[in-house]
């Protein structure tokens, strides 16, 4: 279809919304936004720039078509509309259509008719905003500068009550010495990329001056995964995409750790009952059979007496801890959740907690994160390793936007302990939050999504190049004892090397799929233009970026949903929920689907917003839908919190596991036998050495000769045909 013949149907589309005088003004302009967000998708489906979302996407047309950039104006009230209950008046909405049409005729050079025009458009004139201070604001870079970024603002994510010209971009100062200069991967920033901005003060001259710089916030990233990009030997965001390839190996500590996690979970799940140590064991044992059958670290009778022994040390030194030491700081087992999830759109992070003690009000909360690890090298009894002290202050952070406090309030609020359950003494240990802890671990997490922004742009020399900075010169950036730096070398030479031995075919069939699953994991998280022609966003971000109403009528979300009968505590671990709401009759749930769970008692209230659950759907009929969920807790607390009238709500959650078998899997192919990869790169044809004689008188002599081949073939067999003729049931 000609670009002119789409623009001849928008603008069609623009004159049937505005010419429909049965619509109420408040009704047209979500309709108009609507309208705007598909022009807007049907203009970059083309383009190698990824769009978090429709401010960004706007930004970027604004940008490249030179249209006038008080269009968001439209976008603003509308969502002001939407969100807010805001009453538009006619002068605007005239002003609005006036700017859609405009913007059409500036995009596609076609004629406007005279009744989408209006000659006195309204002009606001607007108070220069100046200092000042903001606690945050999203906007969008436009220019790159030295020193500074232009950026567009988004005057919807300002909580405070000014008012910011639509069309105005700002100026960002950025390497700002003692303001934001450990953010230094602004460097790594792109014309285009979305950024949220923290504490920030505005001066005389209007420029902004943010303590915090987040890149691309709905990109989510796991906590604990950006944490491990600090290692003993150095740091380093080459860490994180070496670890998506890398198998985790089956080793004594990685049981261990499982085993001391259990422990925790039989202390807070039998509070009445005393727990042994073989009990523990044997059930840690049933549940891990596999993994302790390919130990190799265990294999020796003496080494599995040795780990037998550490964890006797720590099952007693973990109980101990919980039942005597929590409370000499004040931390209240009987308020304790484990396992509590949280996400942050802001910060960009994601993260599961090992126990809170949370407290509303005044009181300060606790977080306490149990590692069976080593402490620090040369050990003070008071240190925390760098990559446990990174994931404390992501905690920090995520706690800080569901309790609704700023960074410089943590303190006041909030306590954070990392459990050694290793040392026989100071266990649990303590560090206050701080600026530059917050700017470093929100740096590192900047500079892993720049490097994911150059994976999704499906381009293998750029690729080819990321592995190629993966040297022990590049990790090893830490001073380190020689003998330790000559295990870590051998350690990065033995990754590094199925990679530099692969042919040039092999290499180009990793890094082609090594960018479209990097791309399709974009995908899955912020969504894309090509996924909902209709709008939404349709990955993981859909869960705070889609209104409510867009939810609802997609039928994603199970809401007004009122506790019947908890039985989290117990051995069963689920909720029974009465579906109170008969306008939520139909949804696109069904039994086995992984949800979140959180509380939902006003409109306002999102996923982010506080605490969530992990959970499946165990049953789901007509009134009532049960759910299942993944760690028994010791007590009722939180849901008791929200009293007998409380309301919940259902979404749909993402699962990484998938992505990570993808790029794991992509790694074993270079690891292969070469006949195998050969055979899937078309080297070598499959081989059929032997006739099976399959023979099976109930099947047609159609479906006999089919099995017949499957069974005879050595490497794999194609069946290929039209649906619904019956392959799984006569074949599989």
């Amino acid at each position: 279809m000609s670009q002119k013949i789409i623009a001849l149907e928008f603008l069609e589309e623009l004159e049937s919304i505005h010419k429909n005088e049965a619509l109420p003004v408040s009704i047209k302009y979500p309709q108009l936004r609507m309208l705007l967000e598909k022009v807007c998708k049907s203009l970059t489906l083309n383009s190698s720039t990824q769009f978090s979302d429709f401010f960004s996407r706007l930004v970027y047309v604004c940008n490249e078509y030179k249209v006038d950039r008080a269009i968001h104006g439209l976008r603003i009230t509308a969502n002001k509309v939407l969100h807010a209950d805001f009453k538009p008046n006619e002068d605007d909405y005239k002003t609005h259509v006036s700017l859609f049409a405009e913007f059409l005729k500036v995009v596609y050079g076609i004629n406007i008719p005279a009744t989408l025009l209006f000659e006195g458009k309204r002009r606001v004139d607007y108070t220069p905003v100046k200092n000042v201070h903001l606690t945050e604001a999203k906007v969008c870079i436009v220019e790159k500068r030295e020193n500074h970024l232009v950026c567009q603002l988004d005057p919807l994510t300002v909580k405070e009550k000014y008012e910011f010209a639509p069309d105005k971009l700002m100026t960002i100062q950025i390497f700002e010495t003692g303001v934001n200069d450990a953010i230094t991967s602004c460097n790594s920033f792109w014309v285009g990329a979305l950024l949220y901005l923290v504490d920030i003060e505005i001066d005389i001259n209007e420029v902004f001056h943010p303590k915090i710089i987040v890149l691309e916030p709905d990109y989510l990233l796991d906590v604990s995964s950006i944490a491990e990009c600090i290692q003993d030997y150095g740091e380093s965001e080459l860490l994180f995409f070496k670890s998506k390839f890398e198998e985790k190996p089956d080793s004594k500590h990685l049981l261990l750790g499982n085993f001391a996690n259990l422990v925790v979970d039989e202390v807070f799940s039998n509070p009445q009952t005393p727990i042994e140590f073989s009990g523990v064991f044997r059930k840690h044992f049933k549940t891990t059979p596999l993994e302790y059958t390919t130990c190799k670290d265990i294999n020796d009778i003496q080494e599995f007496k040795s780990y037998h022994e550490e964890c006797h040390k720590q099952f007693l030194k973990i109980k101990d801890t919980i039942e005597n030491g929590f409370s000499k700081l004040d931390i209240n087992l009987e308020n304790i959740s484990l396992e509590p999830s949280f996400l942050s759109e802001k910060f960009g992070l994601q993260g599961r907690l090992d126990m809170l003690d949370w407290r509303k009000g005044t009181e300060v909360s606790k977080i306490i994160e149990l590692k069976s690890g080593s402490t620090p090298f040369r050990d003070d009894g008071t240190s925390i390793k760098g990559n446990h002290l990174a994931q404390l202050f992501m905690y920090y952070i995520l706690y800080s936007q569901v309790g609704k406090l700023s960074l410089s309030q943590v303190n006041s609020r909030l306590q954070g302990f990392i459990l050694y359950s290793k040392p026989g003494e100071n266990n649990l240990r303590n560090k206050g939050a701080y600026l530059r802890g917050f700017q470093e671990v929100i740096d590192l997490r900047n500079r892993i999504v720049a490097t994911e922004h150059l994976l999704i742009a499906d381009n293998k020399e750029t690729t080819e190049n990321i592995l190629c900075r993966i040297t022990p010169q590049n990790l090893i950036n830490k001073d380190i004892y020689p003998k330790f730096r000559i295990i870590i070398e051998a350690q990065i030479i033995d990754f590094l090397a199925p990679i530099s031995s692969a042919s040039d075919l092999e290499k180009s069939y990793f890094l082609s799929f090594a960018n479209y699953v990097s791309y399709e994991h974009f995908l899955s998280k912020v969504g894309g233009p090509d996924r909902d022609r209709e709008g939404g966003s349709n990955g993981l971000a859909r869960l705070w970026l889609d209104s409510f109403e867009d939810k609802k009528s997609k039928f994603e979300i199970l809401y007004d949903l009122e506790i019947v009968e908890n039985k989290i505590d117990s051995e069963e671990q689920v909720i029974v929920f009465k579906r109170a709401n008969l306008e939520n009759k139909h949804v696109n749930f069904r039994k086995g689907d992984i949800c979140v769970l959180y509380p939902r008692n006003t409109d306002s209230e999102i996923v982010s917003h506080s605490q969530i659950f992990k959970c499946t759907i165990k049953e789901i009929v007509g009134d009532y839908v049960t759910v299942y969920f993944r760690y028994k807790q010791r007590n009722k607390a939180f849901f008791d919190s929200f009293g007998l009238n409380g309301k919940w709500a259902l979404e749909s959650d993402f699962m990484e596991t998938s992505f990570n078998s993808m790029y794991r899997n992509l790694y074993g192919f270079l690891k292969a036998r070469q006949s195998f990869k050969d055979l899937i790169l078309t080297q070598r044809q499959p081989k059929k050495e032997r006739d099976y004689g399959y023979r099976n008188p109930s099947l047609s002599i159609e479906q006999r000769k089919v099995i017949n081949k499957a069974l005879s073939a050595n490497d794999y067999f194609l069946l290929n045909g039209p649906p619904w003729n019956r392959k799984n049931f006569y074949y599989y």
